[in-house]
């Protein structure tokens, strides 16, 4: 497991001298393990916590690091544990974090602003060119009240009309942030900000702007899908070690079992009684054995690979995922139907992620399910018009419309508190996204509700011909 982990791992004397090290601290710290061993690097020589430290290497360079220690035993002598990790990946996301909130502040500074007014006596609305732009409507529109309210989602109005009504009673000034749907259905985010005019103590007018902030949310939402997945990917990292740890240590000896109760096979006549015992341990065993490659399998991310593809058999990728999910579709009573071709169903991504994708959205069509009478989900799959469709339907009780627009933003659920973390749809929506795919949610309350997946296919057979 030490040579296996991504941190650096030394194990020093309590004179400082390397008595071992790790693949990885090799590679941190740009040295061969034949140089350190033996060898004093300043390393720690008692217990310390965390702290970050700018490493220098052979090349002059530093890198920057973690570093902690711990008291430890070495070939029954005590010894310090000294792990560091390279934050070299970390630091350059930091930086080009700063240079992007820097660009956001640059591009604040000329963000499309148009004005507005409203005369309090007459309700007369009066807006600048850009707001229309911002709106979406042609410069001859003449807004009213009314209308200039209904553009915001109806989520929302009632905020945007009590703000105008204290600013009128109270003369109490709003900066508000708001999706707005343009004219031609198109979803924005707009600064609204408005401020009161008094005369002899009475309103007369609120004025103020909408800035169009559309671009500035996607960039959060960008940065906060980002942070899900980092998070995501070092927890898979964690279980992909895990997983790979019980591969190690069970394949073998199931192996072992295997091969014996193989050959006992070959050595038993088939009307032995024993011969059933035996062929249901060899099925049983095999099962062990396609469990840990499963998991194994399912815990792998290429995150060093974006958008990498292979030739997925997607009813393969689909019993991957069902075998996982095994236990709690029986103990639920769903009934799942599968509805694509057993023998030519092919997708062209990475089979870890399709996995990934199936496991959340087919977790969730269960959760949905759990307390209807009719416990029913369709799998599909084609492929149709150059693209290849994955629709997964369920009996559940429906979502809101209103939650609808909302359930692939990060850490949105409409789940209980504890049945959900809010991430599964996001991540999902940003896998696809990668394979310059679309997600698409359909649902009617007490109806159910079903996820389209629509992903550009290439044709295999031709490409394949063709190489």
């Amino acid at each position: 497991m030490i040579c296996d982990s991504t941190d650096g791992i030394l194990v020093v004397d309590p004179q400082g001298t390397v008595l071992f090290l790790n693949p990885a601290a090799e590679k941190i710290l740009q040295r061969k393990k034949n140089v350190i061993l033996g060898t004093q690097l300043g390393l720690p020589t008692q217990d310390i916590g965390r702290v970050e430290i700018d490493m220098l290497v052979p090349n002059g360079d530093t890198v920057p690091v973690e570093l902690w220690a711990n008291n430890t035993v070495w070939e029954d002598k005590p010894a310090i544990r000294v792990s560091v990790r390279d934050l070299s990946l970390q630091r350059s996301a930091e930086n080009a974090l700063r240079r992007s909130q820097e660009f956001l502040n640059e591009t604040a500074r000329i963000a499309m602003i148009g004005g507005w007014e409203l005369d309090v006596r007459t309700n007369a609305i009066r807006w600048t060119d850009m707001t229309r732009h911002i709106h979406g409507v042609s410069e001859e529109y003449m807004p009213n009240l009314k209308d200039s309210i209904n553009f915001f989602p109806p989520a929302n109005r009632s905020t945007v009309e009590n703000d105008i009504n204290r600013a009128v009673e109270l003369g109490i000034s709003f900066d508000k942030e708001f999706p707005l749907i343009t004219a031609s259905n198109q979803k924005a985010w707009v600064r609204f900000i408005g401020k009161a005019d008094f005369r002899k103590k009475k309103c007369v007018r609120i004025h103020g702007i909408y800035q169009d902030i559309t671009e500035r949310k996607i960039a959060d939402d960008q940065f906060k899908l980002s942070q899900i997945k980092l998070m995501q990917a070092e927890k898979m990292s964690s279980i992909g070690t895990l997983a790979a740890g019980i591969a190690h240590e069970l394949n073998n000896p199931l192996m072992g079992i295997l091969n014996y109760v193989q050959y006992a096979l070959k050595k038993l006549d088939s009307e032995n009684k024993l011969y059933e015992v035996m062929k249901n341990a060899e099925t049983a065993t095999k099962d062990c054995i396609s469990l840990v490659r499963n998991l194994l399998t399912f815990s792998h991310q290429d995150t060093g690979e974006k958008d990498k593809k292979e030739r997925v058999f997607f009813p393969e990728a689909v019993g991957r995922v069902l075998e996982l999910l095994d236990y709690r579709i029986v103990k639920t009573g769903v009934t799942l139907i599968k509805d694509f071709d057993e023998k030519n169903a092919v997708i062209k991504m990475s089979s870890p992620k399709l996995q990934q994708i199936l496991m959340n959205l087919l977790s969730n069509a269960i959760d949905a399910v759990e307390t209807c009478d009719k416990k029913e989900i369709r799998l599909s799959f084609e492929i149709k018009n150059d693209h290849a469709f994955i629709i997964i339907e369920d009996s559940g009780p429906g979502i809101n419309a209103d939650h609808i627009e909302r359930i692939f933003d990060p850490f949105f659920s409409t789940k209980e508190v504890g049945k959900g973390t809010g991430l599964g749809l996001s991540i999902s929506f940003g896998i696809i996204k990668e394979y310059n795919g679309e997600i698409v949610c359909r649902s009617k309350v007490n109806e159910g509700t079903s996820f389209t997946i629509t992903i550009p296919h290439e044709d295999l057979k031709s490409k394949e011909n063709g190489a």
